[in-house]
């Protein structure tokens, strides 16, 4: 039971192997179900119920994989989206429309936890690759005879794992580095010779600040979990087609990785 001022809000029933379920108030009359088709989201469908500071909902993957979202609380009553779903599409609007091929020869870092996420990912949708990873200094998703991200699928421009993918590739134009003397950790913007989107965003500046908060969400996750020398060996790494755009205090965890 959920309890919000007046409002109360009873699960009625979940049943069989869909959840099916129904809501309903102090009167015991069903609240109305809206069915909502997240395009975005390979057309999973968003079932949920609507009240001035409530609402209860759950999401399909696929019509026939139901799963019952938890109850939550939003001004702006709209359903809070998982953090898998919410990264697919903050991301999403960034990377879709990209074709200068940020998928060849970047390398992007993987934590033990990104790993174990993307391994997770491959076997519930089936997808059949081997020999997944690869380490130089630090490990990153092996790359073909060419450059390439094993899971760019070279037929359809996308990620394989999109949902899923490293932190720095959400993170997009955005990249980073940590400055031990001013104990900063440093927000730089690609060029627009490397990143079709970065121009736009540089323009943008609604749009940038919005991409540069998600972007430093994905970043300090990384960050935070990577080990000391995979860390180090990655500051090494040199991107001159960039700019700094921002700073901030880094926290001192981090910093002692870096002693």
């Amino acid at each position: 039971m959920q309890k919000e001022g007046s409002n109360t809000c009873r699960t009625l029933e979940i049943l069989g192997s869909e959840h099916e379920f129904s809501i309903i108030d102090e009167q015991l009359k069903a609240l109305p179900i809206v069915d909502k088709v997240m395009k975005g989201f390979h057309d999973a469908i968003v079932n949920f119920v609507k009240q001035p500071d409530l609402t209860f909902g759950k999401r399909a993957q696929t019509r026939k994989e139901l799963k019952i979202l938890p109850t939550m609380l939003q001004k702006d009553g709209e359903p809070q989206l998982t953090t898998q779903s919410r990264r697919k599409n903050d991301s999403f609007k960034i990377c879709a429309q990209c074709r200068l091929g940020c998928c060849q020869g970047v390398r992007p870092p993987l934590t033990s936890k990104r790993k174990a996420i993307i391994e997770t990912y491959l076997r519930e949708h089936k997808i059949t690759l081997e020999n997944l990873f690869d380490y130089a200094g630090y490990t990153f998703p092996r790359e073909d005879k060419e450059g390439y991200c094993l899971f760019f699928d070279r037929k359809t421009k996308r990620c394989r794992i999109h949902e899923v993918k490293p932190e720095t590739c959400v993170a997009g134009p955005i990249t980073f580095d940590i400055n031990t003397k001013t104990q900063k950790i440093e927000w730089h913007l690609k060029k627009e010779t490397i990143c079709a989107l970065a121009s736009g965003l540089f323009e943008d500046k609604q749009r940038l600040s919005k991409h540069l908060a998600l972007a430093k969400r994905e970043i300090r996750e990384l960050v935070k979990e990577l080990q000391a020398e995979d860390l180090k060996n990655i500051l090494k790494i040199e991107e001159p087609e960039t700019f700094k755009i921002e700073e901030d205090i880094v926290e001192k965890d981090i910093l002692h990785k870096l002693i």
